[in-house]
């Protein structure tokens, strides 16, 4: 693989639904130290082998249909690129089934159907490293208004350091607000002083 690939889905807005005040962070505490209501949420996602990614995916999707923000996947699961899919950084393209499966990533076409169940316009990153100076790159790039990670890479297991999800590495190359997803369903901005720095 050459780079990384921007992938872009369009939901019908007519089918928006509303919904519940959501449990996520921006519609509470966080909103209101990151001083405006998020356009566009970036999350960390995978093939749903890690289930704090896949729980976040859902408060997340409450909380964009609630602020009608867009979505943007941060796709952190195993690179698997057909071979003659050549791409290169600036290469934006439809998020289309068969896109998706030629590039190996079926489960994103699951995650992306979720979200046009709520009416929501989501894009995907699948990025070539998986570094996550990469991915606050690509927050900057795509202006996102809010990151949303697992509080398990706030205290990181061994697993974590190794594939580099520490959130110190994160918010150190990052002044999008970063909110963190503890396992019992509260959140927490992780950056609040880069924010207003």
């Amino acid at each position: 693989m050459t780079g990384e690939i921007h992938l872009s889905f369009h939901a019908k807005r007519d089918r928006h639904p509303g919904g519940p005040g959501s449990q996520l962070c921006t519609s509470t505490a966080c909103l209101a130290d990151i001083g405006r209501e998020p356009h566009k949420i970036m999350l960390a996602t995978d093939d749903d082998r890690d289930k704090d990614l896949t729980r976040i995916r859902a408060m997340v999707a409450e909380a964009a249909t609630d602020h009608d923000a867009a979505v943007i996947l941060y796709d952190l699961s195993e690179p698997a690129v057909a071979q003659d899919f050549e791409c290169t950084d600036d290469w934006k393209l439809p998020a289309t089934k068969e896109r998706l499966a030629a590039l190996g990533r079926d489960f994103l076409i699951e995650q992306f159907q979720a979200f046009d169940d709520h009416g929501i316009d989501c894009a995907a990153v699948i990025p070539a490293q998986h570094d996550l100076e990469t991915m606050a790159r690509w927050a900057a790039r795509e202006e996102a208004d809010l990151i949303v990670v697992p509080g398990t890479w706030a205290h990181p297991s061994m697993a974590d350091r190794l594939r580099g999800h520490v959130l110190a590495r994160l918010t150190d190359h990052t002044h999008v607000p970063v909110a963190v997803y503890e396992a019992d369903g509260s959140s927490w901005l992780a950056n609040a002083a880069a924010v207003h720095a």
